[in-house]
């Protein structure tokens, strides 16, 4: 039986990239529509850093603080000094895109996604931060990508093409990070909404936030659902595991865009939920970059 809470008052207008760090015992995610990153910590103590430029994304780094994906493209994240160290800017000559989606793969590269902010064109890339630093665009074309997630092995990248209703399981080379032929692994539109953003379960299957839709999908890597869980809430935008055992799924929302007969149908809108009851997941992987 899954049991809901939810863990914040005070409502995202778009939350979305959901990060537990075991170290810290913390939970951190970002508001896309009032760019900042916040974090909610296991004693309840919460902190908000205001973002230079509207930021998409945030990963786990290896040292201390964060790797984000900003409209202005990678940077390092320094949590205590409230400072934002630029890392490379692959889009700076495309002023209509931002960073979306993305994760750290499990050898510690930064995948992120961009997206034309203003219409829904194919003008979206996906790209791979290295260690390193260099940058080095993946494919282009697609109009939103979420959904990004890795498996259990490294060995595939999962990604949706949100407004198409695709889930696809690219066969990823973690030696150099190319990625091969797609497979289809799920037609999403039979359950409403759009893929949003996800998250893989120890089991190896994959979580995703069907925004618009109101619930979870659980889908294993042969692409059957085996599991729904329906929220209190219309748009659940991402979710990961965290908490003692990674036996908490925590879910970020959006409230940008209900109506005030909306929002006062739904006074969980924009906030963080906490699931029980929906297995369990594993830590995430850190950006090894400096």
């Amino acid at each position: 039986m899954t049991a809901i809470a939810v863990l914040t008052d005070e409502r995202d207008a778009l939350g979305e990239s959901p990060v537990w760090d075991e170290r810290a015992g913390r939970l951190y995610w970002v508001d896309i529509r009032a760019p900042s990153i916040r974090w909610l910590d296991g004693d309840g103590r919460r902190g908000t850093l205001p973002c230079p430029a509207v930021v998409g994304c945030v990963g786990l780094a290896a040292g201390t603080g964060l790797v984000a994906a900003l409209q202005t493209g990678f940077h390092r994240v320094g949590l205590a000094e409230g400072r934002f160290e630029p890392i490379a800017d692959p889009e700076r000559d495309v002023p209509g895109n931002r960073f979306n989606d993305g994760r750290v793969d499990r050898d510690g590269n930064f995948w992120a996604s961009t997206m034309n902010d203003a219409a829904r064109r194919p003008d979206g890339s996906l790209y791979r931060l290295a260690a390193d630093g260099g940058v080095t665009r993946r494919f282009t074309g697609w109009d939103i990508l979420n959904a990004t997630a890795f498996s259990l092995d490294g060995t595939i990248l999962y990604q949706a093409d949100t407004f198409r209703d695709r889930l696809w399981a690219f066969p990823h080379d973690r030696s150099d990070g190319r990625l091969g032929e797609p497979r289809l692994l799920l037609d999403t539109s039979s359950f409403g909404g759009h893929p949003d953003g996800a998250t893989v379960d120890a089991a190896g299957a994959l979580w995703v936030a069907l925004q618009g839709a109101g619930r979870l999908l659980r889908i294993t890597p042969a692409g059957m659902v085996d599991r729904i869980v329906e929220l209190p809430v219309t748009q659940p935008t991402s979710c990961t595991f965290g908490g003692a055992g990674f036996e908490m799924l925590f879910v970020t929302t959006a409230a940008q865009r209900l109506s005030d007969e909306a929002l006062a149908a739904q006074p969980m809108a924009g906030c963080i939920l906490a699931l029980s009851g929906c297995g369990s997941g594993i830590a995430e992987s850190r950006w090894v970059g400096a």
